[in-house]
């Protein structure tokens, strides 16, 4: 650690789990924004709470004035050959970027995805931005997958969002989604409108209305992700969820 940044080993934070929720509602919580909700079911690493913590890995973040860095390469599970595979087919890697001038942030977050196999690597990208002015702040990002195929694995996400403070303590989140695998008449959509009161300094009280809506041909209701854990093709469904956050 120093001047130049921090660098840490072994069960590290890849940039698709760190900066997601800067452009996404619900910050204090981000695992309830419809972008995070959507991200499960579209099997994305890049989302906050989703599974970009990777084993065995090397990763390094620094700042330098406005600009944030993060980069990470992890060896995963797989450290020998065993014939059939390679042990670098599971590896995976991932580069983040972050600018804050005033008002104005914007993110760039990439990774590369091992399969574990022959099957090429998954390639995700997320791009990302925020705009405060003061009684309203603005958030959205534009989100690629690309995995092994021309499968509904293939898929874009897009999501908007606003937020606005009521009195000293609390925010009112309001945002949407919209999940558009490759194929026809398979795509998902998340609205919710969540409340986040601060009580301390590391301490949150939360509230958030979900409303998840499939079309008739998807086939990945089954992870619709942390606000729902049903879904149906061709159905919606609603959650109601209040709990609290605690940072240590």
């Amino acid at each position: 650690k120093g001047s130049f940044g921090t660098a840490t080993l072994g069960y590290q934070y890849a940039p698709g789990y760190l900066i997601p929720y800067k452009y996404q509602i619900m910050q204090g919580a981000p695992f309830l924004a419809p972008r995070s909700t959507l991200a499960f079911g579209g099997g994305y690493t890049i989302s906050p709470g989703s599974g970009a913590r990777w084993d065995n890995a090397m990763r390094y973040a620094g700042s330098f004035g406005s600009l944030g860095m993060q980069a990470i390469y992890a060896f995963n599970a797989t450290q020998s050959d065993d014939g059939s595979t390679d042990r670098a087919d599971d590896d995976r890697w991932g580069l983040g970027a972050t600018y804050d001038a005033g008002p104005v942030g914007v993110g760039v977050v990439y990774h590369n995805v091992g399969s574990g196999s022959d099957a090429d690597d998954t390639k995700e990208l997320l791009v990302g931005g925020s705009v405060d002015l003061g009684v309203v702040k603005l958030v959205g990002t534009w989100s690629k997958k690309d995995a092994d195929g021309d499968t509904a694995a293939d898929n874009t996400l897009v999501s908007a969002g606003l937020i606005a403070p009521v009195g000293a303590a609390g925010q009112v989140h309001l945002g949407a989604a919209r999940l558009n695998p490759r194929g026809d008449d398979n795509n998902a959509r998340a609205i919710s409108l969540g409340y986040l009161h601060t009580v301390s300094k590391r301490t949150k009280l939360y509230a958030v209305l979900n409303r998840l809506s499939f079309d008739d041909g998807a086939t990945y209701t089954g992870n619709p992700g942390a606000l729902s854990t049903v879904g149906s093709a061709g159905e919606s469904t609603n959650a109601l969820i209040a709990g609290f956050s605690h940072s240590f």
